[in-house]
């Protein structure tokens, strides 16, 4: 990040971190700097001649000071308004109407316990809305989503969600919903892909439509990763300690992400133009240059953490878009041109 947005973080969280009770103390910016550095605590505490345990305190308190600072400014829960611009985002840009989020599971590994299992929610703009870190990785998948705030608050209708109201274009009622993979489970604000391989084409076709939203979350996990290096590889540390460090890259990712979006695409260097994705007129997608690069990240793709027997009324809220994504008002015009594409024999 440039100095100006550095010392604007450090404005933030300086008055948490100073320790003005002891003698000689680190300051506030060394200690956000030895924080920032993502190496390892050996590494950390022998370039800037401090002890092992000192390098592990500091990252303790910092990182916590970071997420109750940072939270309330950069993640807090989404209005029903904000939610409503979110969802106009992902039209303009991908192609979907009433999608507010794309959401994802990921297991963190770390030294020990294997893994801790995390629940993510990402807007358009590859920015985190809704984060739950620190299901033991011991309970089987399907209780991780679950298991968490965030997704309990979906099954169970809990959350402030937009009214239903017409889709663009057809006079259609639908709700507002999360896009996810097949490891979710299908409910009325969550659309899933229709299973299976030998589709009829307007299953394709919506599988295809669901997908582009999807990118969202490849995109927003592989900034992460190629940005916070702690990230590439099994975090040393406590359970305690791995949670704090996921939930301070998360919302440390958000801040610099606000920040960045409103400024020139000159000044831009934590995502510059074409590090993400970058969709183009025809539907075609130019991969972005995080994915050049094949280091390994921390996160695991969780397995499935939805039944397998959804309700009807689930499958006929995905039939109904499934409807409307092939009609003249909900189509894209290159639609049945790439799933014609996706079907050629691939060159070998």
């Amino acid at each position: 990040m440039y100095p100006s947005l550095f010392n604007k973080l450090l404005n933030l969280v300086g008055p948490k971190l100073e320790k003005n009770k002891i003698k000689n103390p680190i300051s506030a910016m060394h200690r956000l700097i030895v924080t920032l550095q993502c190496c390892s605590m050996q590494d950390l505490a022998y370039s800037r001649m401090l002890g092992k345990t000192t390098v592990a305190n500091i990252i303790k308190e910092t990182t916590i000071v970071l997420w109750n600072v940072l939270q309330p400014i950069y993640l807090k829960p989404p209005t029903r308004e904000a939610l409503l611009n979110m969802s106009e985002v992902f039209h303009r840009k991908w192609n979907l109407p009433h999608c507010i989020g794309a959401i994802d599971g990921k297991h963190v590994v770390i030294q020990a316990p294997p893994m801790t299992g995390s629940v993510y929610s990402y807007d358009a703009e590859y920015r985190f809305t809704f984060v739950d870190v620190g299901t033991p990785g011991g309970e089987h998948d399907q209780s991780v989503f679950r298991s968490s705030e965030f997704g309990d608050n979906i099954l169970n209708n809990k959350l402030e969600l937009p009214y239903m109201k017409n889709v663009p274009n057809a006079e259609i009622q639908f709700p507002y919903f999360f896009v996810a993979d097949a490891a979710f489970p299908l409910h009325t604000n969550i659309m899933r892909p229709y299973p299976g391989e030998k589709l009829p084409e307007r299953q394709k076709i919506f599988n295809y439509r669901l997908s582009r939203a999807r990118r969202t979350i490849e995109n927003a996990f592989g900034i992460l990763s190629q940005r916070w290096r702690v990230l590439r590889k099994p975090i040393v540390a406590s359970v305690e300690l791995c949670e704090n460090i996921t939930l301070a890259c998360v919302v440390l990712h958000n801040f610099i992400k606000f920040n960045e979006d409103v400024a020139p695409s000159s000044d831009k260097t934590y995502c510059p133009p074409g590090f993400a994705d970058v969709d183009k007129s025809d539907g075609t997608v130019t991969s972005g240059t995080w994915r050049h690069n094949t280091s390994e990240s921390c996160f695991r793709s969780i397995g499935r953490v939805g039944s397998n027997n959804p309700k009807v009324n689930y499958k006929i809220a995905r039939d109904i878009l499934c409807e409307y994504v092939n009609s003249p008002g909900g189509s894209v015009p290159w639609q049945e041109e790439t799933i014609w594409r996706s079907a050629l024999p691939k060159a070998v």
